[in-house]
């Protein structure tokens, strides 16, 4: 079967909608040629969110399945270029579980990563073991895993996106 997301130097990133036609294997390939943003100051304000796939047991748990669907994105608040805060925006719910923002190594691959760590004492215990990844797919379009601690290493749970249009 033909992989629905191509990757060549210097041609276009996929689309969105191509992006949640794919698998886990190659979102993780597309992920590992994407980089870090420069900035965290890229990321200001409202961004729209993208569950692209989910991965293991997560999509056979009824409730996680179900917050899933009320995600609608994350707001994100600068303090600077490196460091920075945000916050989920859920439908009917608005806006719980706030992340601190930084750059760090990857739990796939080893390289730089815009890093969301719900490890906040507000946050309820499973928001808690929450990290996210992301990398920048093309101007205003943020990607990668979210992933979660358990004992012994961290599980990737799912893929998502941010676009930088919240409509």
């Amino acid at each position: 079967m033909a992989s629905t997301v191509e990757s060549a130097p210097h041609t276009r990133p996929p689309a969105l909608d191509e992006l949640a036609r794919s698998s886990i294997g190659e979102l993780t390939r597309l992920y590992r040629e994407a980089r870090a943003p420069s900035s965290i100051e890229t990321l200001s304000g409202p961004f729209r969110g993208h569950v692209l796939a989910v991965a293991g047991v997560l999509g056979r748990v009824p409730a996680a399945r179900a917050a899933l669907l009320l995600w609608r994105g994350k707001t994100f608040e600068p303090f600077d270029a490196r460091a920075g805060q945000g916050i989920d925006r859920l439908h009917g719910l608005g806006e719980r579980y706030r992340f601190e923002l930084g750059f760090g190594d990857s739990v796939l691959d080893g390289r730089r990563s815009l890093v969301l760590d719900y490890d906040l004492p507000d946050n309820p215990r499973p928001i808690r073991r929450i990290r996210e990844e992301l990398r920048e797919l093309s101007p205003g379009v943020f990607f990668g895993p979210a992933l979660v601690r358990t004992r012994t290493e961290p599980k990737l749970a799912l893929f998502v996106a941010l676009s930088s249009r919240t409509s």
